[in-house]
């Protein structure tokens, strides 16, 4: 059976009003432990609130895709400028070859894209950067 959902908001605490109904629809469909994928999504959906925000259009859509046993596709998108997607990544791929000091990992922010390379089968941005991919086998 598949399903998708569709959300379209435009602030923080409309998110977190959605956030346990998205974590239900989540749960429906992983069934091992589907915390460290909705830890993913989460950190895709504040990077995607926290670069929109001072924008004229802070719009974020999301939408969840899921086939039970088979897969799950996660589109977010905002109306951001984006980020520079290669310098990024080849940052963030030096990070994973280096010893990364504990206070940089406690920092509050910086981990989101680490985190959802590790939980998720595949991510992938667009070319501008506002809008992310996240794929997981079930």
């Amino acid at each position: 059976m598949q399903q998708e959902l569709k959300l379209t908001f435009n602030d923080l605490e409309v998110f977190s009003y959605l956030r346990s109904g998205i974590g239900s629809y989540l749960s429906d469909f992983i069934p091992a432990d589907p915390i460290f994928v909705e830890i993913a999504f989460n950190e895709a959906v504040n990077n995607a609130i926290k670069h929109s925000k001072n924008n004229d259009d802070p719009t974020v859509t999301i939408k969840l895709k899921a086939e039970k046993g088979k897969r799950l596709l996660i589109r977010i998108k905002d109306k951001g400028k984006g980020f520079a997607v290669e310098d990024t990544f080849a940052r963030l791929d030096k990070a994973y070859h280096a010893d990364v000091p504990s206070d940089v990992l406690m920092k509050e922010s910086g981990r989101g894209l680490m985190i959802m390379n590790q939980v998720m089968d595949k991510v992938v941005y667009n070319q501008q950067g506002n809008e992310v991919l996240l794929m997981k086998r079930l």
